[in-house]
């Protein structure tokens, strides 16, 4: 029967959001029922980058590829025997690129691109006994670069008939008549705050379903490498058939972990869209696609 696990680690920040060039600081907290003899206590933080692109064909798994961001390690005490009882180890990590890298990435969770960053803590014990080992993710946050970040850039929208694509046209057995504007404050949008903005259908000859807004990233590994798309949140903000002529307040906050700043390196890009969506009662959507940069300002 395996024995609980001792180790609890806790930081100074409950949020274990971090900044490149601060110091992780905490405690480990070790809460053992009898004497335990190890080869040592020892914490690690591993940073890495993982990116995956897709087999071209249906035959094949595609290719996963890692690499390191960040790598420290601090063995914390020395191989002895700690007594029962609770014991309290103090630490300090800091949060700085490997040597062979310029800077960081932020933390983002991907479909094909992702980046992390664990502490580990491990009671080595020898080869016929248990190792007990705890890991917690920290979250790293980077202000962007961009000189012009602040500047507020709104973006305006009428959709009508004839700016739908033609296969979409060729689809709906009868194009209904409609004329739908709107606006986003600004597509420079900051992680901190929410993306805002009005939509007004002003003539619709169908009934209205419903009126959503979208979050879309646009993952590409390598130059080469085509874009891949998903979705990462849908937001209804009106059911049924909205009023006509009534402006519409639109509203998303954006996720963090599965968001981040936009990211466009030789190496990887993270870019985001936002989806304008009016649904009609047949099921057919019209729809707005904005691209938008995502900064991060501290």
């Amino acid at each position: 029967m395996a024995s609980a696990n001792p180790i609890e680690i806790i930081f100074d920040r409950p949020s274990r959001t971090y900044h490149e060039g601060e110091t992780i600081q905490g405690s480990l907290r070790l809460n053992n029922p009898t004497d335990l003899k190890h080869d040592g206590v020892s914490l690690t933080l591993n940073g890495f980058l993982r990116t995956f692109v897709p087999a071209k064909s249906a035959i094949g798994n595609g290719a996963s590829k890692i690499q390191s961001l960040t790598t420290f390690e601090e063995m914390l005490l020395n191989p002895g025997k700690l007594p029962q009882g609770k014991h309290e180890v103090k630490f300090q990590i800091p949060i700085r690129a490997n040597a062979d890298r310029r800077a960081l990435l932020e933390t983002y969770h991907g479909v094909r691109i992702d980046i992390q960053y664990i502490l580990v803590c491990e009671i080595h014990r020898g080869i016929l006994a248990q190792t007990f080992r705890e890991e917690k993710e920290i979250f790293v946050e980077l202000k962007s670069e961009w000189s012009k970040v602040s500047e507020t850039k709104p973006y305006q929208f009428h959709i009508t008939p004839d700016k739908l694509e033609y296969a979409k046209r060729k689809l709906m057995k009868h194009v209904p008549e409609f004329s739908i504007r709107g606006c986003l404050d600004s597509t420079q949008c900051s992680m901190g705050r929410a993306v805002q903005g009005t939509i007004c259908v002003d003539t619709c000859t169908r009934p209205i379903k419903s009126v959503e807004i979208q979050l879309i990233r646009s993952e590409q590994v390598g130059v080469d490498d085509p874009k891949d798309c998903t979705e990462v949140q849908n937001i209804q903000i009106a059911d049924g058939d909205v009023p006509r002529s009534l402006k519409i307040p639109l509203h998303m906050v954006l996720p963090q972990l599965f968001a981040c700043a936009t990211i466009k390196s030789a190496d990887i890009r993270v870019e985001f869209n936002i989806n304008v969506l009016v649904i009609l009662d047949d099921d057919h959507i019209v729809a707005e696609s904005i691209p938008i940069d995502i900064y991060r300002h501290h």
